[in-house]
């Protein structure tokens, strides 16, 4: 089955949805429907959301997929999540856990990893 149509190949703009059928019984509905918003979303976004479900929302296992750190997952969850009109919630700087795994990867230094802790 080919892949829904989500914007229209002349201007660009979203499509709306004007009639669903039941392939059951044949039932259909005729109307104006809006695209739910994951479907709005352009390919390459929704590929990642469906990534990161299929790892179970692992940022390990996002990053080794992706071959990125830990701040470029967390900012392309944090872009989609804007496109998706959602507010999620704002972490206060980075947990103890986010600094050791940075330091491990050498994107921080040991004396800005000890310094990020003292703040915490």
């Amino acid at each position: 089955m080919p892949n829904l149509v989500t914007k229209c190949p002349s201007c660009s703009k979203l499509m709306k949805i004007t009639s669903i059928t039941c392939a059951d019984c044949n039932i259909k509905l005729e109307g104006s429907f809006e695209l739910p918003p994951l479907l709005a979303l352009p390919e390459d976004d929704l590929q990642f959301v469906m990534n990161f479900f299929k790892v179970q929302g692992a940022i390990k296992e996002m990053e080794k997929l992706y071959g990125v750190s830990y701040p470029t997952i967390k900012n392309r969850w944090a872009q989609i999540a804007k496109a998706l009109k959602m507010e999620i919630a704002e972490t206060h700087g980075a947990t103890r856990m986010q600094i050791l795994e940075a330091l491990s990867r050498g994107e921080i230094t040991a004396d800005e990893a000890a310094k990020r802790l003292k703040e915490i």
